[in-house]
């Protein structure tokens, strides 16, 4: 069986796992870490992978490679999704479009814009059919407020879509196989554990996973020791990394805690980059990307955000769906080019930027076009008695099964107590919030109260965004 193959597998099997997984201790979550993560970590040195990571080296510095290289790729994946998606097919039809005569991106202002609420409604019909599903990989996206979208992705596109990971790291000086920091949201070491490692190892991918679950200040001098011992790139979300940073203290002068630090997955704020940087004594590199596989975003050392022209295609829209110049602030239109199991174009994401104009003149060498993605994504993170801080990204973990619910908010009223405003998609919504609940309250032990709260509407900030943790002042927690 092929790592992709088995990584389909392992991927419906994983969640009858996790409960085991709960009872192991120390050297055997090592191994049930690293069983699990073989596939993955073949997947990820895979031709595909090799392939994207050669030519990306070269596109970089080829602008002119780079686009034609880009149109190919745009071609063939709208002549794929009108064969194979019910859904574009009928779009196409409807517009008169030909696929196989687009010539570039300029062409696909010829469709509508795809909304998040009509992959929703169509996620069947925008499916390939030539890629069944027992050759995909099925996740589902956590939402800026919950509200996520289940993906179907090829291994193929998982494989591309790692080549861009392993090109960041090349930029900052880091070879591809260097053992790595990592702190999401996984529950490496369970929540409600007092353990006297807090770390687990992934042998295959040469990984170091931190537990994000246990930013107290009584494990603070853990972090710093482990962090200290042995510097390594370091990665993981903004707001866990922040509150990491928080709990870590600023680095002693000539003694960093990595070689490097990537962010990704929300919004990296500037005081959450001043504070990571203190505390690491590390260069910070963000990352702009989805779950759904539709645009790459890299920022390069001279710090410019520099767009992977061959995997994604970029539009700015004003309100009206108009193109916007260079410079404009607008809604972020992508069309994917790597995944070909569900084919997305001129997809919404739900975030702002801008082109910038000036491409081909970062100092970094890189000529990819620069933009700038708006700050977008963030959130507070709940603040529990003892000075513990729980990040957005982990409450998001716990969102991502849920279907009955449109978008959800957690409003914290008191370092024990938050309020779980949830916006329904189905009746079932109460009775899913309700249990939701009582999830987080065994999560943490019973020191939290949550209480479900159903609204018509989640109301938005001044931003027009819907902030998935909205902290009460006075809340602090210390």
């Amino acid at each position: 069986m092929t790592g992709a193959a088995l990584e389909i597998r392992l991927r419906r099997w994983t969640p009858a796992g996790v409960a085991l997984y709960r009872h192991l201790r120390g050297p055997a979550r090592d191994v049930a870490v690293s069983l699990r993560a073989w596939p993955l970590a073949r997947l990820r040195r895979s031709p595909w992978a090799l392939e994207e990571l050669a030519r990306g080296a070269r596109f970089e510095r080829d602008p002119d490679a780079a686009a034609a290289c880009a149109t190919g790729r745009l071609r063939a994946m709208l002549v794929h999704a009108g064969r194979h998606s019910p859904y574009w097919a009928e779009t196409f039809a409807a517009h008169g479009f030909d696929p196989s005569r687009v010539r570039g991106p300029a062409d696909l202002a010829a469709l509508p814009i795809l909304e998040r609420e009509t992959v929703r409604a169509r996620w069947r019909d925008l499916q390939s059919t030539a890629v069944p599903d027992r050759a995909a990989i099925v996740t589902r996206t956590s939402g800026t407020t919950g509200g996520g979208l289940a993906v179907r992705a090829t291994p193929e596109a998982y494989a591309r879509t790692w080549a861009q990971q392993l090109r960041h790291w090349c930029w900052a000086g880091v070879a591809p196989d260097t053992w790595r920091v990592t702190c999401f949201g996984s529950e490496v070491v369970p929540r409600l554990a007092a353990p006297r490692r807090l770390w687990v190892y992934n042998v295959p991918d040469r990984q170091v996973l931190l537990s994000a679950y246990h930013l107290a200040p009584r494990f603070a001098d853990r972090y710093r020791r482990w962090l200290e011992r042995r510097v390594l790139p370091v990665e993981g979300f903004p707001s866990v990394l922040a509150d990491l940073a928080s709990l870590l203290g600023p680095a002693p002068r000539g003694r960093p805690r990595a070689r490097v630090v990537f962010t990704t997955g929300e919004a990296l704020l500037p005081e959450m980059r001043r504070r990571i940087g203190e505390a690491f004594g590390a260069p910070v590199l963000d990352q702009y990307g989805q779950d759904e596989k539709v645009g790459w975003v890299l920022e390069c050392p001279a710090g410019t955000y520099h767009q992977i022209v061959e995997y994604g295609v970029l539009e700015v829209v004003d309100d009206d769906g108009r193109v916007l110049p260079a410079g404009r602030e607008g809604h972020l239109l992508w069309t994917g080019l790597v995944n070909a199991a569900m084919p997305l174009v001129r997809y919404r994401v739900g975030d702002r930027g801008a082109r910038l104009p000036g491409a081909g003149r970062c100092r970094c060498g890189v000529q990819y076009p620069a933009v700038a993605p708006t700050l977008t994504r963030s959130g507070d993170s709940l603040r529990l008695a003892g000075g513990q801080r729980v990040s957005p990204r982990l409450l998001n973990q716990c969102l991502k099964e849920c279907r009955s619910l449109a978008a959800a908010q957690f409003v914290q009223e008191a370092t024990d107590r938050v309020t779980i405003v949830v916006e329904p998609r189905s009746l079932e919504a109460p009775a899913e919030a309700a249990a939701l609940a009582r999830r987080l309250e065994g999560l943490f032990g019973g020191r939290v109260r949550f209480e479900p709260r159903v609204v018509a509407e989640i109301a938005r900030d001044p931003s027009a965004k819907r902030r998935l943790v909205v902290v009460r002042e006075g809340v602090d927690g210390r």
